[in-house]
């Protein structure tokens, strides 16, 4: 099931649980959290997006992602900042342009990041 053509936003106090569904075609990111968002997300698809494949900003915002796959984006799999954390485990990170991961200076102490494949 192909679940978007434009962008995904979590932008406020909001939970997000996506298990077995495709984020693919967007426009720029597959999936943007921000705000007070908290995603989990368990065997999804986000692939063929035109920018990073989720986008993960803020201090509030969280995202748990295991077994999922985020392919082929124009940008990295996944990025995270702000204060941001994340929890990333057995994953398939491969084949983006800007690499697996990118994570930035406030988030780097707050991301588990676990058996993913990344090359």
């Amino acid at each position: 099931m192909h679940m978007c053509v434009m962008r995904r936003y979590l932008n406020s106090d909001y939970c997000l649980l996506v298990m077995v569904q495709d984020l693919c075609w967007c426009k720029l990111q597959g999936l943007y959290l921000g705000g007070t968002s908290v995603a989990v997300l368990e065997s999804c698809s986000v692939y063929q997006n035109g920018g990073h494949g989720i986008l993960v900003m803020q201090g509030a915002t969280s995202i748990d992602m295991t077994n999922s796959k985020v392919s082929y984006n124009q940008g990295a799999a996944l990025v995270i900042d702000q204060g941001a954390t994340a929890k990333v485990q057995t994953n398939d990170l491969r084949y983006n342009m800007q690499g697996p991961c990118l994570v930035g200076v406030q988030s780097q102490h707050l991301v588990s990041f676990t058996n993913n494949l990344t090359t």
